[in-house]
């Protein structure tokens, strides 16, 4: 499991450290850069079993909160079409009530801002492992050139 990418990615920057010459320093270059791998797939799979323990959890709470806010909307409607003056009282309500929801609903989504925060860690990791090879061969192009294809 997981997003299609990351096993391209895994592979690619493998082949790009494996095509090189291995020398005693570049073998302890890929066991760390292995190392620094096995640590970020793993934490991405602990950060993601903590979302989605959250998710079950807000996402019982917020049917909860909807269906109420259904049923309020309910009887205000019926209310509304039984006079005018509570027809207009009630859309004003109903307007205060449904504001909330949709950005509660928008905002708080965990999924996205997890989405999100593993594709900062995954730039912020790739970056990391990039300048971290630069620095010990020495070679600018080649990491350049890895930077600028993603």
């Amino acid at each position: 499991p997981g997003y299609a990418g990351d096993q391209q990615d895994f592979d690619r920057f493998l082949s790009e450290i494996v095509q090189k010459d291995l020398d005693a320093s570049n073998r302890t270059a890929l066991k760390d850069a292995q190392k620094r791998i096995l640590h970020f797939l793993l934490q991405r799979q602990q950060d993601f079993m903590k979302v989605t323990n959250i998710t079950v959890e807000q996402v019982e709470k917020k049917q909860k909160e909807q269906e109420a806010a259904v049923a309020r909307r309910r009887s205000q409607r019926e209310e509304a079409s039984s006079s005018s003056v509570d027809r207009e009282a009630g859309s004003e309500e109903e307007g205060k009530e449904k504001v909330p929801i949709s950005k509660e609903a928008t905002s708080d989504d965990p999924m996205r801002r997890f989405r999100q925060d593993v594709a900062e860690y995954s730039r912020n990791f790739y970056a990391n492992v990039a300048e971290t090879s630069k620095q010990q061969q020495g070679s600018e192009d080649r990491s350049d050139n890895t930077m600028s294809e993603e």
